[in-house]
């Protein structure tokens, strides 16, 4: 059992999200940086489908009842077991009533932490993330506690990566969405040849960018999207769409993110900056 002796700012429980229920108008969810989800889970020799722990922006305080192998992967973040620093992107074998602390995300803001065998948390619709209405929590509370599957040994094919992708960087790359065309070709040339910023308006639903792009491109009716769905408003805001998102909306589909974008823009936050790169 896994105790929270301090939650941190937002912590959840995510897995690949439950996407066999978007026709039912379920979101989903899911780790909004999947990426580095996946590396922690590889690092621990887990299947890609395991729950981890996300962790944003200010890391949680928790202590382990049975030993334990973990890994870290995401953010750049100061990561302690029992008062010693351990490096990111590398498993660890604790022994049983240690204690794991997490401090601030320095670089990025969301961080993963996976531990071998998934938390075993209740399924909802076949999956484990914490989404509201879906399921009883959406975030670490202080004394919350998780199951997960004690450790007996560490392994040697636990080992560490050296992750070279440039997760951090302003690039993403997307693709034309379904009213891409609905673009004149000055507003596709603005759209390639700007900066943008992220706004205040950012959390697992969407972010919203603070520049605009004059358009004149009538609402489209109620249509599937899903999350990298760029969407522009009448008013000419752009919205990227997150793990949390509805599953239809009524702005034009003008582009979509791949899906390491997707795990880029999670990593970022209020004022950090984008420019769209479309990919051939």
């Amino acid at each position: 059992m896994l105790t929270f002796i301090k939650p941190g700012f937002y912590t959840s429980v995510q897995d690949q999200g439950r996407w066999k229920y978007r026709n039912k108008g379920i979101p989903s969810s899911g780790c909004m940086d999947d990426f580095s989800a996946q590396i922690a889970n590889a690092l621990v020799n887990n299947k890609t489908s395991d729950a981890v722990l996300e962790i944003t922006q200010i890391g949680p305080h928790m202590h382990f009842e049975k030993a334990a192998v973990i890994a870290f992967s995401g953010a750049k973040a100061e990561v302690k077991i029992n008062g010693e620093k351990i490096e990111l992107n590398k498993a660890y074998a604790i022994t049983a009533q240690s204690e794991v602390k997490v401090g601030y995300c320095q670089k990025g803001i969301r961080l993963y932490m996976a531990i071998k065998g998934g938390f075993q948390t209740p399924e909802q619709y076949g999956c484990r993330s914490w989404f509201s209405g879906i399921t009883e929590k959406i975030r670490c509370d202080q004394g919350d506690k998780l199951n997960y599957l004690p450790q007996a040994n560490f392994l040697d094919k636990y080992g560490n990566v050296v992750v070279n992708a440039d997760l951090f960087s302003e690039e993403v790359e997307v693709t034309p969405g379904p009213e891409y065309d609905h673009l004149s070709e000055q507003q596709k040339e603005e759209l390639f040849n700007s900066t943008f910023t992220i706004a205040n308006l950012n959390n697992r639903m969407g972010y919203q960018l603070e520049e605009s792009l004059a358009n004149d491109i009538p609402e489209i009716l109620s249509s599937p999207v899903i999350p990298g769905t760029v969407q522009l408003t009448s008013g000419g805001k752009l919205i990227i769409l997150m793990k949390d998102a509805a599953t239809s909306g009524g702005y034009p589909r003008v582009l979509q993110l791949t899906a390491f974008a997707l795990s880029k823009i999670a990593q970022k936050s209020t004022r950090d900056r984008l420019r769209f790169k479309m990919k051939f």
